[in-house]
């Protein structure tokens, strides 16, 4: 059984309402998310908000609003995991730059968004390409999930 298949395995035992089939689908992405989080904090706001909190309430979210999560497959469902991240990224950084309001420094949500899918896009480079073959874009998004795992536990 491939890595696509077990994802979709998992979402379909989600939607069936196992819930400790959607424990281990988000606990799957943890590390992934995290990595993206980490390389799109700037300085001045890791410093107000860690990376595994934003990582934290992405999921919580993703846990609320798996209803209306209409995908099938793993590169929807960390597609959809990746906006919401994006979502919270940008509250964050609204939130502690609202009392120091500077023009010059306002971002928008779709600038934040393509920072998180070019972090991702910049952890797959991180991995030999093998071809353009399904399975073989199934193996990749497996190695980015396995490479966030591996970094996560370094010191």
């Amino acid at each position: 059984m491939s890595v696509e298949a077990a994802a979709s395995e998992l979402i379909r035992r989600c939607r069936a309402g196992e819930v400790g089939a959607r424990d281990q689908l988000f606990a799957r992405y943890q590390h992934y998310l995290y990595v993206l989080a980490q390389a799109q904090l700037g300085r001045r706001l890791r410093t107000k908000c860690a990376p595994s909190d934003l990582v934290q309430q992405t999921l919580l979210e993703a846990h609320r609003d798996f209803g209306g999560f209409q995908g099938q497959h793993e590169g929807e469902l960390l597609a959809w995991l990746r906006r919401i991240l994006a979502h919270n990224l940008f509250n964050e950084a609204r939130r502690y730059g609202a009392q120091q309001r500077d023009a010059e420094r306002e971002i928008s949500i779709d600038r934040v968004q393509a920072g998180v899918d070019r972090s991702s896009v910049a952890l797959e480079r991180c991995l030999a390409s093998g071809g353009p073959t399904p399975s073989q874009l199934a193996l990749e998004l497996e190695f980015a999930v396995r490479l966030a795992d591996a970094l996560a536990r370094l010191p």
